[in-house]
């Protein structure tokens, strides 16, 4: 058997602890690996695993499996700039996801509220 090697996944779609709980658990199920650390607050996933066994595509594989997503670079691209350009989509994501939340929520309130904020007229 190869000598272990460690690797560093930038892990997206984090939330909480329980989810890097959620992601270490999966990564340490994959067989070849001897042990795997997520850090919540950095967002990244450290992994050392035997190579011969397992590769780095069967370790983005089990986070996906996890319901998150790994930041991978393109050919030619440097990881600093996939990374900036994944968290900026996931930001732009978030503001759509808030936007229509407020959409759907002002009317409604309003419709609850309206007795109470007069537009009813006194009841």
């Amino acid at each position: 058997m190869s000598e272990p090697k460690q690797i560093t996944l930038d892990v997206l779609g984090m939330t909480c602890t329980n989810c890097s709980n959620t992601i270490q658990r999966q990564l340490n199920k994959v067989e070849g690996v001897q042990e795997a650390a997520v850090n919540f607050a950095s967002e990244k996933a450290s992994v050392t695993y035997f190579p011969d066994l397992v590769g780095r595509d069967d370790l983005v594989a089990a986070v996906r499996r996890a319901g998150f997503d790994v930041i991978e670079a393109a050919p030619g691209e440097d990881a600093e700039d996939a990374e900036t350009i994944a968290r900026e989509t996931d930001i732009r994501h978030q503001w759509k996801r808030l936007t229509v939340g407020i959409i759907f929520t002002l009317p409604l309130f309003l419709l609850s509220m309206a007795r109470d904020f007069g537009f009813l007229g006194a009841v």
